[in-house]
């Protein structure tokens, strides 16, 4: 059985010493209030944000999903939600290319 409270304290630790993928993993844990969080869209996309900014394709891709759905507290910004879509699928992310894809499509 997994432990959701403890995956976030390590999350945690990860994210605090500068770890990109513990970012984002924080990010979707406040986004869908596990591991005894919350849920939090603000608290997301700040993480997403910071996992986005460190390099990681998957927290690109979760901040882009922000924006064009206009949650955490953003507006919904079709034009940077493409920018940081684009930004992931560069960097190999193919979940990316589908959100980018069904954008067009809206």
């Amino acid at each position: 059985m997994k432990d959701d409270a403890q995956a976030v304290a390590w999350y945690r630790k990860a994210a605090e010493a500068g770890g990109a993928s513990g970012m984002n993993s924080l990010g979707v844990s406040y986004r869908d209030g596990r591991g005894g969080l919350v849920k939090d869209d603000a608290q997301a996309v700040a993480w997403y944000r910071k996992a986005a900014e460190a390099g990681n394709a998957t927290g690109m891709n979760n901040l882009g999903f922000m924006y064009a759905n206009g949650r955490g507290g953003l507006p919904k910004d079709v034009n940077l939600a493409r920018q940081w879509y684009q930004k992931a699928i560069d960097l190999g992310n193919e979940l990316a290319k589908t959100s980018l894809e069904k954008l067009v499509h809206q």
